[in-house]
């Protein structure tokens, strides 16, 4: 444990972090172009629904008002002009959204990255931990082919015996704690408690010399 937590405390994320925040601050512009995009898009809409063209009245009013040529030059765009302005920012916006998308997929990679290099760190631990699970779960087998092979014998164990076998039946298999096997030998000194009994005709016990596993 000690030298897991050794490991762990030695990881600097400080490059991932930094990248992180480089990524993030992409992103806010990215989505902020693109909201600029989209309102320009709205007002177009807006300007198309309004009018299709000015006359060059309207021009001239403009002018007068405004006393800015670019404006009032602005102002008499045809609708045609203010459709082909709307597809060029949509087409901008698309490829904006996909930097996006790509900017967050790198931020997801940066984060992964970093996790991982936790998941290795503790590997050791998780290995050192899941063998000492699994002598466990052998440990359990083999109680229970012993306390199968007394109720067998001598009875009186039929509830231990059924509180175990479920126990069992969770621990082995495929994709669990032990691979799971046909039966169980009882243990030697478990024969030997059986061969040392002399019952005669009262007591007949019998010990089998394997117990078939769920």
């Amino acid at each position: 444990m000690k030298r897991t937590a050794a490991a762990i405390a030695a990881l600097d994320f400080a490059d991932e972090n930094r990248r992180l925040a480089e990524i993030e601050e992409e992103i806010a512009a990215t989505e902020s172009a693109i909201r600029t995009a989209t309102s320009r898009c709205e007002a177009i809409a807006t300007a198309i629904a309004e009018k299709s063209s000015m006359d060059g009245k309207a021009v001239a009013a403009a002018l007068m008002e405004r006393t800015d040529a670019t404006i009032a030059s602005y102002a008499a765009r045809d609708e045609s002009s203010l459709r082909e302005e709307s597809a060029s920012l949509r087409a901008g916006m698309k490829e904006l959204q996909h930097s996006a998308e790509d900017l967050r997929s790198e931020l997801s990679r940066v984060r992964a990255e970093a996790q991982s290099r936790v998941a290795r760190a503790i590997k050791p631990l998780v290995d050192e931990l899941l063998a000492e699970q699994q002598d466990l779960a052998r440990q359990m087998v083999a109680g229970f082919a012993t306390i199968s092979a007394l109720d067998a014998g001598f009875g009186g164990a039929m509830a231990a015996r059924g509180a175990m076998e479920k126990a069992v039946a969770g621990i082995a298999g495929q994709d669990r704690l032990i691979p799971w096997r046909r039966s169980e030998a009882v243990p030697s000194e478990i024969l030997d408690l059986f061969r040392g009994i002399d019952g005669g005709q009262a007591l007949r016990a019998r010990c089998p010399s394997e117990i078939m596993l769920p």
